[in-house]
């Protein structure tokens, strides 16, 4: 910066710095206008203040604390880059404006003026000409110690600092450490991030598959039947004793009984009797898995009719939130349209007394012409700006409509679809619901075997009773008591068969719990794989940015940066942190260091980028020594004696 003036800016009545392109200290007590100097060349160049601001209180202030009309700010300064001199100016004024019929004028808000090399611009002409002499962002970071620390998100820090040291390969990172030399073939291809997202998908679902198993293992060990006190050897060896006991004591009463033919027929009953029960069993075993297998298919039908329900619910309000948007932009545009017309219709009125205020002489015509022509200029680029303003938002309000319309159309198409399957979902359950109330209302006396078979029983009961009637040999006592012996056999043999069947369920059971034991055993192992190539790929990101720290890190003399953190589950989390001697910036950091750090920021930055902006240094009194710069710099200092602004211009070559 070669020279800045500075007019009724803020506090500062008048001030020109005339630096030449030299470092400078700026003495001053609080409050006297050291901030405003840079507040005002950041307003010339960015129309922000230092604080990023751009609606800050430009105008001095009077004695009441209100702002002081009828005069005009302004800045100018005069600057070089590669050797090209030129200026920028900008005037902020109050606009007064005389209403017909009205002797007064009222004050209807401010304009900005802005010229370059004293060459009147338009505002987008203005802002196009500094674009191209350097971004905004970047000379922020370039003229202010604390802007790389204290304004830039972390993310932001670390991507100009990898830019700068320029990023490594994952071939250069996976040679440095032999424990990485697996990675490539655990990748196969893949991109680390990727794969570390395929890792995260997977140890969610063995995640959920192992809260689900405990719970099976738990209905297995629920339905496992009682065998305390069983011994299936010796269970299997009372059954065909006890069968040869019935055997036995049926003979006795053949021979009690005439001909043998009720013996005949009650064996030939016990037989049918054995098979319906048989039958029952077989029926109620496969019916209970079909009734299982069923409750299951309906239930995952639910979870699904319920999920598509809450996919149309979601996409009704969406298209809800779409249509009010659209709504309000087109209140928005109609409105833009009665303020276009409003304006369009502005005519220019022009209104100026012939005769000199002060000595009442006649003016001239020249003078007369000339401020009518002066304001007819003003009143066009007004009017001319107000309709340009319009037609702008109107034309970004038309754009943003029809993208709703679009987003709109497509949410009615999803919503039809996902209303579709919603109804195909719902008669899904139904049906399913249907079919598990048809299987759960199947008895055994439904299937034609087990009728036919209970008809052939009823048959035989009713021949031995028959048969039974025409017995007239044996004694009454004799038989009964045999039968009785027989009917206690039997029911011992119907105990021991359905002990040893509980047995054998048992151990079905028990076989199912260790397949869901080992299944589990075998997705634990898996997690922990999955967790063992997690973690190398964690390892992949510590020596990367260990070694993209230590890249960085070498660029710097006293500042050092931290680019990763470890968790408190040893995860790797990425971050920024500048540091000095292993205190950090954000914590611990004195303000003489945080200004030191940043002004070596600033130089490694101006060298890397080609480009040296001058530096404004606030509260410069923290520090000791300033360190050599290449580039201006202007500091300031708090001075409690220095009631108005005192500059001193060191004289060395820049």
């Amino acid at each position: 910066m070669i020279t800045m003036r500075l007019e009724n800016f803020k506090g500062i009545k008048n001030l020109l710095l005339e630096l030449n392109g030299q470092n400078a200290s700026i003495w001053g007590d609080n409050a006297v206008g050291k901030t405003s100097i840079c507040d005002a060349y950041l307003w010339l160049l960015f129309g922000k203040d230092s604080q990023d601001k751009s609606d800050f209180a430009i105008k001095p202030l009077g004695s009441t604390g209100e702002a002081v009309h009828n005069i005009e700010s302004s800045v100018e300064g005069t600057f070089e880059i590669n050797s090209k001199i030129f200026s920028l100016k900008k005037v902020y004024s109050e606009k007064w404006t005389q209403k017909r019929g009205h002797a007064k004028k009222d004050f209807t808000g401010h304009t900005t003026d802005f010229y370059v090399d004293g060459i009147p611009k338009q505002k987008k002409e203005y802002e196009l000409f500094i674009k191209g002499l350097i971004n905004e962002d970047l000379f922020r970071i370039l003229s202010n110690p604390s802007a790389f620390n204290e304004q830039l998100k972390w993310q932001d820090r670390r991507n100009i600092l990898l830019e700068v040291a320029g990023d490594l390969t994952d071939e250069e990172v996976i040679a440095s450490d032999k424990k990485l030399a697996k990675l490539p073939d655990i990748l196969n291809g893949r991109a680390l991030d990727d794969y570390r997202k395929i890792i995260a998908a997977r140890k969610a679902t063995i995640n959920k598959e192992l809260e689900k198993i405990p719970v099976r293992i738990n209905e297995s060990q629920r339905g496992l039947p009682d065998i305390a006190g069983l011994n299936a050897k010796q269970l299997a060896e009372d059954i065909p004793n006890l069968k040869a006991s019935i055997k036995e004591n049926e003979q006795k009463l053949l021979q009690i009984e005439s001909g043998g033919e009720v013996a005949e027929k009650q064996t030939k009953l016990k037989i049918i009797e054995s098979e319906l029960l048989d039958i029952k069993n077989n029926h109620r075993e496969k019916q209970d898995k079909l009734i299982d297998d069923k409750r299951q298919e309906l239930s995952s039908a639910k979870t699904h009719n319920a999920d598509i329900q809450s996919e149309v619910n979601l996409i009704a309000r969406n298209v809800q939130n779409k249509q009010a948007e659209i709504d309000a932009i087109t209140k928005i545009l109609n409105n833009l349209r009665d303020q276009w017309q409003a304006a369009n219709k502005l005519e220019f009125a022009f209104e100026q007394s012939d005769t000199c205020p002060t000595c009442n002489r006649p003016l001239p015509e020249e003078e007369l012409q000339e401020a009518r022509e002066k304001a007819l200029a003003n009143f066009n680029v007004n009017k001319a700006e107000r309709i340009e303003t319009i037609n702008t938002d109107g034309k970004q309000g038309k754009e943003h409509l029809t993208e709703l319309n679009t987003e709109i159309t497509q949410l009615k198409d999803d919503h039809e679809k996902a209303s579709n399957n919603f109804m195909a979902s719902s008669e899904q359950v139904s049906k399913l619901q249907a079919e598990l109330n048809n299987l759960m209302g199947v008895n055994p006396e439904s299937i034609i075997e087990y009728a036919d078979k209970l008809k052939e029983k009823y048959a035989l009961e009713k021949a031995i009773e028959q048969a039974t009637d025409k017995l007239k040999e044996g004694t009454f006592t004799e038989r009964y008591t045999i039968q009785t012996e027989i009917d206690r056999l039997e029911v011992a043999l119907l105990a021991t068969e359905t002990s040893l069947n509980s047995i054998k369920q048992n151990e079905q059971g028990q076989e199912r719990i260790k397949e869901l034991e080992a299944q589990e055993h075998d997705l634990a192992a898996e997690y922990e794989k999955l967790e063992g190539e997690l973690f190398l790929c964690e390892q992949f990101v510590v020596a990367k940015v260990g070694m993209l720290e230590e890249k960085i890190n070498s660029r710097f003399k006293l500042a050092k940066f931290k680019l990763f953190e470890t968790q408190i589950n040893e995860g790797i989390k990425e971050c920024c942190e500048t540091t000095v001697n292993g205190v950090p910036y954000s914590g611990g950091l004195n303000n003489a260091m945080r200004i030191a750090v940043g002004l070596e920021i600033i130089g490694v930055l101006s060298e890397y980028y080609g480009f040296s902006a001058p530096v404004f240094i606030d509260n410069c009194e923290a520090i000791t020594k300033l360190p050599e710069m290449q580039c201006q710099v202007i500091a300031l200092y708090v001075s409690e004696p220095d009631k108005v602004l005192r500059v001193e211009i060191k004289k060395e070559d820049k």
